[in-house]
C-alpha cells in the first residue's frame, strides 16, 4: 500500500473504501495486498480484523439508518466484552450487505427509535439492547448484567419493562430477571395495591406519572393520588441495596414536596405480598384522611 493510501486508511481505523481505490477497486486491492472487510470496504491483509474493524466497516458501508444490536450495543456502552459476532439492525427496505462474522437483521422501525451515537457509531437504546441481549445470555450472566445496570443507575426498571413487547425476543427473559432481582414483580405489586385501595374507596389513582419542574428536571411516580397530593412509592430489593440509591430516593422525595407539594409514602414490595390487607387498610385510611383535609382547606 502506498504512503497516501496508508495515511488515508489511518483516518478510518485502518480501512479504505472502494471510492478511494480508483475506478477498479477490486483489481487495485489485489495489487496493494488488501482484503474485503465488508462490501466496498477494504483492509490490509496483514491487519487483524476484530469487532472494532467490523463496526468501522459497517459505519463506512451503511447507506441508511442502522444501529448495533444486543450484546454488540452493550459492548459499545461498556457493559460487555468485545463480541465475536457484530450484529447490526436496519429497517425493512434498507440495504446493507455484510460479510461474516457481521450479521445484519431487519428490525421494526420502533427499535431504532431513541438510538444513540457512541464513539461515532449508531447503537440501539440501552433498554432495547438489554431486552435483546436477554435472549442470548445464560441465566447467570443475564442476572449479573441487569443487576449491574440497575445498580449503576444506567436506566430504570419501568424504562426497561416498557421495551418488553409481545413478539420481541428477550422480553420474557427480561421480565423474569427483573422479577428475580426484585423478589416480586413491582408492576404486579402496584396493580394489586391499587385494586385493594379502590376496593376501600380510594379511587382515581394514576400510575407511572411524570413530574417536571420549570427547569426541566423530572421524576416518575409509581402511583399518584392527586386528591390527597400523595405518591405511594413501591420499592423493591434494589431500592434498599445501596446507600447512594437510598439517598437519591430521599432527595427525590424532598424535590417532589418542594416543587409539587407531593408527599411520598414508601412501601416495601414484599409487604404487598406478605401483608396486603393490613397495608391496604392503613394506606387507605391515610389517603382518605388527606383527601378530606384537602377538601376542607379548599372549601
Amino acid at each position: 500500500m502506498d504512503r497516501d493510501l496508508a495515511a488515508q486508511a489511518r483516518l478510518h481505523d485502518g480501512l479504505l473504501s472502494s471510492a478511494e481505490l480508483g475506478g477498479h477497486p477490486a483489481r487495485f486491492a489485489r495489487r496493494a495486498g488488501l482484503v474485503p472487510v465488508q462490501p466496498r470496504v477494504w483492509i490490509a491483509a496483514t491487519q487483524p480484523v476484530q469487532a472494532p474493524e467490523q463496526v468501522a466497516a459497517v459505519r463506512m458501508s451503511a447507506r441508511g439508518p442502522y444501529a448495533l444490536l444486543d450484546v454488540t450495543a452493550l459492548w459499545k456502552y461498556g457493559l460487555t466484552a468485545e463480541p465475536v459476532v457484530v450484529r447490526v439492525g436496519v429497517r425493512h427496505g434498507t440495504r446493507l450487505r455484510a460479510h461474516p462474522p457481521t450479521q445484519v437483521r431487519r428490525i421494526a422501525p420502533h427499535l431504532l427509535e431513541g438510538r444513540r451515537v457512541v464513539d461515532g457509531t449508531s447503537v440501539v437504546a440501552l433498554e432495547v439492547a438489554l431486552v435483546q441481549a436477554a435472549a442470548l445470555l445464560e441465566a447467570e450472566a443475564r442476572l449479573a448484567l441487569f443487576e449491574r445496570v440497575l445498580r449503576e443507575r444506567r436506566t430504570t426498571i419501568p424504562r426497561v419493562r416498557a421495551r418488553c413487547r409481545r413478539g420481541v425476543s428477550g422480553s420474557a427473559a427480561t421480565r423474569s430477571v427483573l422479577d428475580e432481582l426484585l423478589g416480586v414483580s413491582l408492576d404486579s405489586a402496584v396493580r394489586i395495591l391499587c385494586a385493594q385501595l379502590a376496593a376501600r374507596g380510594v379511587t382515581g389513582l394514576r400510575t407511572e406519572v411524570r413530574f417536571v419542574n420549570a427547569a426541566g428536571c423530572s421524576a416518575y411516580a409509581d402511583v399518584l393520588d392527586e386528591a390527597a397530593s400523595t405518591v405511594p412509592e413501591v420499592d423493591g430489593f434494589l431500592s434498599h441495596l445501596e446507600r447512594q440509591r437510598f439517598r437519591a430516593d430521599r432527595r427525590r422525595d424532598r424535590w417532589m414536596h418542594a416543587e409539587h407539594e407531593i408527599v411520598t409514602l414508601r412501601i416495601d414490595a414484599a409487604e404487598v405480598a406478605d401483608d396486603l390487607a393490613v397495608l391496604a387498610d392503613e394506606l387507605a385510611q391515610f389517603l382518605l384522611q388527606r383527601r378530606q383535609a384537602a377538601q376542607r382547606s379548599t372549601g
